[in-house]
């Protein structure tokens, strides 16, 4: 049977509609949470930090984003702070999504793997599907499970993913600590942008110096 074109237009939205769903959390009543620190990098992948990238964050922030991903990494590790890395992870069968990230971050393809440059042996792994990381459920467990009050976070994208989550994550009644030179978009303009949305939406803004220097402190 040959299917109309307004048919699969029809099913084109249908399946659309599907995904953005599959993207809510759930949300859940506001928990009192401790001050314990999780450090929360979001997908610093090779599709997303390198030039040659399917959907590349402005090239100028990246060598910075790097230096203060790393230097945080070495410090959370010498003082025992958790670190949670999400990659994106997408199935080459989701055909009109792919379509829309220019088909970035497939799984199994070197697009999805972590982009060389960044430290990636110090905590554990998690994959998402949508902007916010709370969409695996994991990722709250896990936090509950390590006793973590505060995410400090950290990657791409400033407008998208970052800050999804960390929304997501003071709707639930966590301090959210956003390190200002760790985070890229595609444009200075629109990482800023997202940086101040950050803050209005009640975000601590922090460099990755200030992070550091508080750690230790009981800051």
């Amino acid at each position: 049977m040959i299917i109309g074109a307004k048919a699969r237009v029809l099913i084109f939205a249908a399946i659309g509609l599907m995904m953005l769903g599959g993207c809510e959390s759930e949300r859940r009543a506001t928990e009192s949470k401790g001050k314990a620190p999780a450090l929360v990098l979001i997908d610093l992948q090779r599709s997303f930090l390198a030039s040659e990238g399917a959907r590349p964050v402005a090239q100028n922030e990246v060598d910075p984003m790097v230096k203060a991903v790393n230097a945080m990494i070495d410090a959370a590790r010498k003082d025992v702070v958790p670190v949670i890395y999400f990659k994106d992870e997408f199935s080459r069968f989701q055909f009109i999504g792919n379509m829309a990230r220019d088909d970035a971050a497939l799984r199994y393809e070197p697009g999805s793997a972590f982009d060389p440059r960044i430290d990636d042996a110090a905590g554990i792994y998690l994959t998402k599907q949508c902007p916010d990381g709370f969409s695996n459920p994991y990722f709250e467990s896990h936090l509950k499970a390590i006793t973590a009050g505060r995410i400090v976070v950290a990657g791409v994208y400033a407008d998208s993913s970052v800050l999804e989550t960390a929304k997501s994550a003071i709707g639930r009644g966590y301090g959210v600590t956003i390190i200002s030179d760790a985070v890229a978009a595609e444009s200075d303009a629109t990482r800023d942008a997202a940086l101040k949305q950050l803050k209005e939406a009640g975000a601590q803004i922090q460099t990755s110096q200030e992070f550091i220097a508080s750690l230790g402190t009981g800051a």
